[in-house]
């Protein structure tokens, strides 16, 4: 019930809000299912992940459209997640704080947004949750979990990059639960790492053949990180710091469960705890919030699980204060206020983004490029559009090249006749401030000898204005359709891409 729950939930978030791709790297994730689907299967994105793809292009084996495709993955994984957290908080706490935990992942605003959204983060939550469930069960209880959790991890390191380190860190986390035990799950740990190191191995064997490189990580071939992050050094490291543990966690959290989670971890440890358990998911936890912290990032996606792990004893806090009113008759009725108060901010939540999609000026989404994207497709003819983000190209079917941050007019002229590019598309949005250089073509659009102005008024919303133009550059060779860039190279010299 719970599950069909949050499948509604999100199913109508999504289309209330009419989403338009958000994020430049759904594209390429659409990109590579894309060519997974014409069976390409060897030219994929070696800095992506490729099951969030994978799983896309089988979707689209039923579902037409690719949007609909990949959001269909994203809302039925985001869904899921309710199954691991209800199990994981039935070992922890018991029958009551597993079904307030099922709720609360049902309802939960931010499971919600990023349920609804064309990207792996869903995914990886929910394969998250289910790997430590299967570990658990695999280590304390052997059977079909034990040599699944091992799989459960390798799937979870094709979804994101941190999920390489989970599956590194398995077998620590499993020494956890069987360490000062019977020979018999010592056993079953040599028999759990032996599975995972042998995945490994087939992995980084798998790498080699397609890409040449004997790896576990699809993000180690790229050259320069060491650098680049000691060249940041401590100062950042030091912000992100500050931001994720006195901003981002209490932000998402939210107070109502952090004074709940106080309730239900600050417990007698002898009074039906599952301490092995706790430690597990506390190693996971803090693992997820390092490597936020290496990446000086503390965007919320980093910490989407490590907010919905918290909240597990968030719910055991709950039923603690339920489970007190009751006993008084005086004051039984208050057994369901905890309850209440959740559910009533989290409907709140999303009801407030609707409504502020609904009636604020500028979408919350690029609707504009989505607008621009199918006026091109039915007004133009196909070729190589100059952009700053990939979703114009997408929604035209033509590819995209991203344009240098110093890039001027001047430099334009000479960059269309260098790329063979037949249309330029700036935006407000993203384009005034990422290339500042061509506000001129931005906010005072005309034709000239170089460029044709096609439209200027496709963008409904303000503040998000978006100009579209033609090259009409004397001596410019537009890209024939057989020369177009593949999926990777959308982007200019100047932007090296980083999936994060």
């Amino acid at each position: 019930m719970a599950v069909l729950l949050a499948f509604l939930f999100r199913l109508c978030f999504l289309l209330l809000l009419d989403r338009a791709i958000d994020m430049a790297d759904s594209i390429h994730y659409l990109n590579m299912g894309v060519q997974f689907s014409g069976g390409d299967a060897l030219q994929f994105d070696d800095n992506l992940p490729v099951l969030y793809s994978i799983l896309g292009a089988i979707a689209h084996i039923g579902i037409s459209n690719w949007e609909w495709a990949f959001w269909s993955v994203s809302l039925i994984a985001s869904s899921l997640l309710v199954i691991p957290v209800y199990f994981l908080a039935f070992e922890l706490h018991g029958i009551m704080s597993a079904r307030i935990s099922a709720l609360l992942v049902a309802l939960w605003p931010w499971l919600i947004d990023y349920g609804s959204r064309i990207a792996p983060e869903a995914l990886a939550v929910t394969l998250w949750f289910t790997c430590i469930y299967l570990l658990y069960k695999g280590m304390t209880s052997g059977g079909w979990a034990l040599w699944i959790a091992p799989v459960a991890f390798a799937a979870l390191h094709l979804t994101r990059p941190e999920g390489t380190f989970m599956m590194l860190a398995s077998p620590i986390a499993a020494g956890i639960l069987v360490a000062k035990t019977d020979r018999e799950n010592y056993i079953r740990w040599a028999q759990f790492t032996a599975a995972t190191v042998v995945l490994l191995a087939v992995y980084a064997l798998s790498m080699k053949l397609m890409i040449g490189t004997a790896t576990v990580s699809y993000r180690a071939p790229m050259s320069g990180d060491l650098v680049d992050y000691f060249r940041r050094g401590s100062v950042d490291m030091a912000k992100t710091f500050m931001q994720i543990n006195f901003n981002v966690l209490p932000l998402m959290l939210g107070p109502l469960l952090l004074v709940f989670w106080g309730l239900g971890f600050f417990r007698p440890l002898a009074v039906n705890r599952n301490v092995r358990l706790e430690l597990v998911i506390f190693f996971f936890c803090v693992l997820q919030w390092a490597m936020a912290l290496a990446v000086f990032s503390p965007a919320p996606r980093y910490l989407m699980a490590v907010v919905v792990a918290l909240s597990l004893w968030s719910a055991k806090g709950m039923e603690q204060l339920t489970l007190r009113a009751a006993l008084n008759q005086q004051w039984a009725w208050l057994k369901l206020v905890p309850i209440m108060l959740v559910v009533a901010t989290s409907l709140l939540g999303v009801i407030a983004e609707v409504t502020a999609e609904k009636m604020g000026a500028l979408p919350r989404t690029p609707k504009e490029y989505r607008l621009a994207g199918n006026w091109l497709k039915e007004n133009g003819e196909r070729g190589l559009i100059i952009s700053r983000k990939p979703q114009i190209g997408f929604y035209a079917d033509m590819p995209t090249l991203g344009p240098p941050a110093d890039a001027t007019p001047e430099f334009l002229i000479e960059y269309v006749k260098e790329t063979g590019a037949r249309y330029v598309a700036l935006d407000e949005r993203y384009s005034a401030a990422l290339v500042p250089g061509l506000n001129s073509l931005l906010f005072d659009p005309k034709t000239d000898t170089h460029f044709k102005l096609l439209t200027d008024d496709i963008s409904p919303f303000p503040g998000a204005k978006i100009v579209l133009y033609e090259v009409v550059t004397p001596g410019v060779r537009y890209l024939p359709e057989e020369e177009f860039p593949t999926m990777n190279s959308h982007m200019g010299p100047d932007q090296k891409r980083r999936v994060n």
